[in-house]
């Protein structure tokens, strides 16, 4: 059965009449694609947004005016990647502090490096992987950076391995002297390393501190080197540190069996 009425396929007629009715649909449908597809083009030569899907991150469902608090979100991001961080301990960093993705739902790699390698964060438009025009609305990052972040993942994705990790006390184990709160990689505009205590929208510190990064890893290193090499630490590597005075006087008898032991081993290896 058709729209027009009943077909019957049983004869050679209805089975032609069928074929007619199908290649007409098919036209149909190809002329409908090639509309889209010619709107979309002009679309973005045009330097328009382009519609459907879900509602870019960083920009409110018109697609062109910045929302402030995902702006910070995304410009700290593109200054972890830069500063060698990578996209697992980012999207990890921001599913701790509860920072939603454009969905509402948690952050993953994928979904971190799609967001972060989009033209469109530099105010400008893309057609199939292409940029194309420049977008008619405002930029939350710079051109230049945009495409720093591109080549940086790219690179990354290409060899297999990301950039030597450049902050060497992040991940949480630096605290802030007055809130407590977790300190942060952040480098300055001119690039120079340090950790700071953020304050802002997803950020629980006070804002007050901020260490340079360089000298702070260098003394703590340092400070690590010095513990390992004392003798309290060579006796905890070597299984002889004492938790009190009953397993110090076993642990002596042990050492002094084996000293014993080796004296007896030396003598039987002389034959005396």
């Amino acid at each position: 059965m058709t729209v027009s009425g009943l077909v019957d396929m049983a004869t050679n007629d209805g089975r032609f009449q069928m074929r007619i009715l199908g290649d007409v649909g098919r036209k149909s449908s190809d002329d409908t694609s090639r509309r889209i597809v010619r709107k979309n083009q002009e679309l973005a030569l045009a330097g328009k947004p382009g519609g459907g899907g879900t509602r870019p991150y960083g920009y409110r469902a018109d697609r062109v005016t910045v929302l402030p608090t995902e702006a910070l979100v995304i410009r700290a991001a593109v200054a972890h990647v830069l500063a060698g961080e990578s996209l697992r301990s980012i999207a990890l960093d921001l599913n701790r502090r509860a920072v939603p993705t454009s969905t509402g739902g948690p952050w993953t790699v994928q979904t971190l490096g799609r967001m972060l390698r989009a033209p469109r964060l530099a105010g400008q438009r893309s057609y199939r992987g292409t940029i194309v025009a420049s977008g008619g609305w405002e930029p939350i990052i710079s051109p230049e950076d945009s495409a720093r972040v591109r080549g940086t993942l790219a690179e990354r994705a290409k060899t297999g391995r990301r950039d030597s990790r450049r902050y060497l006390l992040s991940g949480g184990l630096l605290r802030c002297g007055r809130c407590e709160a977790v300190l942060v990689s952040r480098p300055t505009a001119a690039g120079t390393r340090r950790y700071v205590c953020a304050r802002g929208p997803g950020q629980p510190g006070c804002g007050k501190i901020a260490i340079l990064a360089e000298p702070l890893e260098a003394f703590l290193v340092e400070a690590v080197l010095f513990r390992l090499d004392s003798p309290e630490m060579a006796a905890v590597l070597e299984g002889r540190a004492r938790e009190d005075a009953t397993t110090a006087a076993l642990q002596a008898e042990i050492d002094a069996d084996k000293e014993q032991l080796v004296a007896l081993a030396r003598t039987h290896g002389e034959r005396l």
